[in-house]
C-alpha cells in the first residue's frame, strides 16, 4: 500500500511556486538553431502553480521507489552550517 492522504497531510511543509508547461496547441519544441521565419525559437510556455512541498523525513523509511516511483535517499556533505558562507567556501 502506498502513502496515504492521511499520513501526507500530518507532515509539515512549505509552499512554493513551480513552473509547469502550459499546454501548448502542438508538442512543445524549443528551436536549437535559427527557426523559420515568423516562428518563435519556443513554443513553451511556463505555467505557475502554488504547491506544497511536504517533509518525507519523518517516513524516508516507509517510502518505496517501486511502489511511490521516488525514494528518499540520505546525502552526506562535509559542510556542517550551510548558513557559514566562509565554511561553504572552504569546502568547495
Amino acid at each position: 500500500m502506498g502513502l496515504q492522504n492521511e499520513k501526507i497531510a500530518a507532515l509539515s511543509f512549505v509552499t512554493a511556486e513551480l513552473n509547469y508547461l502550459a499546454p501548448p496547441r502542438d508538442r512543445p519544441r524549443t528551436y536549437t538553431f535559427e527557426p523559420p521565419s515568423g516562428e518563435p525559437r519556443s513554443n513553451i510556455v511556463p505555467e505557475p502553480h502554488s504547491v506544497p512541498i511536504h517533509n518525507l523525513r519523518p517516513i524516508s523509511e516507509k517510502v518505496s521507489l517501486d511502489r511511490e516511483g521516488f525514494a528518499l535517499v540520505r546525502q552526506k556533505s562535509s559542510v556542517k552550517d550551510f548558513y557559514d558562507e566562509a565554511e561553504i567556501k572552504d569546502v568547495y
